[in-house]
């Protein structure tokens, strides 16, 4: 599997008995034995929502125009999917690939997207993705 392009951003939150934040998304085009397609990941409230799709998923989820059921596995948290990863390796370093990038920060994620377009994910050392109680513990 090949990075062709990756997109990470936020959504835009907006308001619900005040103000509500944004989502981190990032979306990765995928060139797999000849088969171009997307894979992503929408963080919500600290759930990572993975999904893939044969078309980009990105802008209709910046602008909150997506279906649960674009998703397929919806609603695991971080810590559940490091304790039962995919059994596919190739599928596995592709969702680790997403978290990191949606787990790090701005300059740490744009640095390491753009070191890593055009890789094999087989290439790549993905870091561990830092988790909350390691957030809690940096402040």
């Amino acid at each position: 599997m090949k990075i062709v392009e990756v997109k990470a951003d936020i959504t835009g939150g907006g308001m619900a008995c005040g103000p509500v934040p944004g989502y981190v998304t990032a979306e990765a085009k995928v060139l797999d034995n000849g088969r171009v397609f997307y894979a992503g990941i929408l963080e919500i409230e600290g759930m990572m929502n993975y999904y893939e799709s044969d078309t980009s998923l990105h802008e209709m989820i910046i602008r909150d125009e997506y279906e649960d059921t674009d998703f397929i596995d919806w609603g695991c948290e971080y810590e559940e999917y490091e304790e039962n990863p995919n059994e596919d390796p190739d599928k596995d370093a592709l969702i680790r690939y997403l978290i990191y990038v949606v787990r790090t920060d701005w300059d740490t994620c744009n640095a390491f997207i753009e070191k890593t377009m055009g890789r094999d994910l087989s290439e790549l050392d993905i870091p561990r993705y830092v988790d909350d109680d390691e957030w809690d513990d940096e402040e």
